[in-house]
């Protein structure tokens, strides 16, 4: 008896600290997204990807999505990223005059960044967007 009572209390306070970090998250991610604005797709990522294979970096030409599909946001000022996993991940363009702090911690999310057009991921041409 002792035991279960134990095992339901520590159950309980599982439970209570998964909805702290929960509620600490959103809190979190809701700072994360008031320093980034919707990119306008697909001119927004245009220029990063422009600026890249100049600079000699190779694309992935897929064909099977347009820009409008893909979550891009572009930072509006400096910002501490946070690790976002799955299909919530999002992808940030950071301008030359931005700095991101933590950039290490980004779990599934992928930076761009216009100073040097450096990139975490992979770097898709869309169905809607042509290079010159």
């Amino acid at each position: 008896m002792a035991l279960k009572k134990l095992r339901d209390f520590r159950a309980e306070e599982n439970m209570q600290l998964s909805d702290i970090i929960l509620e600490q998250s959103k809190e979190e991610k809701k700072k994360l997204f008031s320093y980034l604005r919707k990119a306008k797709m697909p001119e927004d990522w245009q220029e990063f990807v422009e600026g890249y294979v100049r600079r000699g970096g190779k694309v992935t030409k897929d064909n099977r999505y347009s820009s409008q599909a893909w979550n891009f946001y572009v930072a509006k000022k400096n910002f501490t990223m946070l690790p976002i996993e799955g299909n919530k991940a999002i992808n940030i363009i950071v301008p030359r005059n931005v700095k991101v702090r933590n950039p290490n911690n980004k779990g599934d999310n992928e930076i761009f960044y216009i100073k040097g057009f450096k990139a975490t991921g992979k770097v898709p041409l869309f169905s809607d967007m042509e290079l010159e």
